[in-house]
């Protein structure tokens, strides 16, 4: 196994052998995108500190790219066949919490507004930073640009910004130096409809075994 940096924007999984190999994130976020013929991409997913890249290995015209500096461990793909019980647990939550996140990523753009999908999102990014033990009094660190969270979310950047302006108003979100602090989680909530679907998928999956590598 090897820890590497990878700059921002920098592709992960080819710079590091491609399909031979899997590919944790040990510290920044990453995200996956899809291109279109017409050189329009849609974000489909972001990848934060214990999500493993690339169980899948991307398809031809989906990128995984780094999102500000990130450091990342390289493991040789054979290592799934190894018995690890920890390693296939992880994965097996990782798999789920994939599943569930594109779920809830198709009900947003089908059926919730722009200022229910910012708020949902912010939610599951607080929620998935907090499990990484890297949040703290709801604030952590948030290096998405504006344009990237369009790309998300299905929005322009001027709907975004108008969002978010909005949260901040209403005293649900300060931001700033690409920190994102949460004031009030359970107002915030209650806009994204951040149900009980997670809080019981994450008891009947147990606690979220993160592998992070030391430094």
């Amino acid at each position: 196994m090897a820890i590497v940096p990878v700059r921002n924007g920098s592709t992960i999984s080819a710079a590091f052998g491609g399909d031979r190999h899997l590919h944790l994130i040990v510290e920044g976020w990453a995200y996956r995108a899809h291109g279109l013929h017409d050189g329009v991409r849609q974000i489909t997913d972001i990848l934060v500190a214990g999500d493993m890249c690339d169980w899948v290995p991307p398809a031809a015209n989906e990128d995984i790219r780094a999102c500000g500096p990130v450091r990342v461990a390289v493991l040789r793909r054979t290592v799934d066949n190894d018995d690890r019980p920890s390693f296939h647990r992880h994965r097996e939550r990782t798999m789920v919490d994939d599943m569930r996140r594109l779920r809830a990523q198709l009900t947003s753009l089908g059926r919730r507004n722009a200022r229910e999908r910012v708020a949902y999102h912010l939610a599951d990014v607080h929620d998935r930073s907090n499990k990484a033990g890297l949040a703290k009094d709801g604030a952590f660190a948030c290096p998405l640009t504006q344009e990237q969270l369009a790309d998300l979310l299905g929005l322009t950047p001027v709907h975004v910004n108008r969002v978010l302006q909005g949260l901040r108003r209403d005293g649900l979100l300060v931001c700033g130096r690409r920190r994102i602090t949460l004031p009030d989680l359970e107002r915030l909530h209650a806009v994204a409809g951040w149900g009980a679907d997670v809080v019981e998928a994450d008891a009947a999956m147990g606690a979220r075994p993160i592998l992070l590598p030391p430094r």
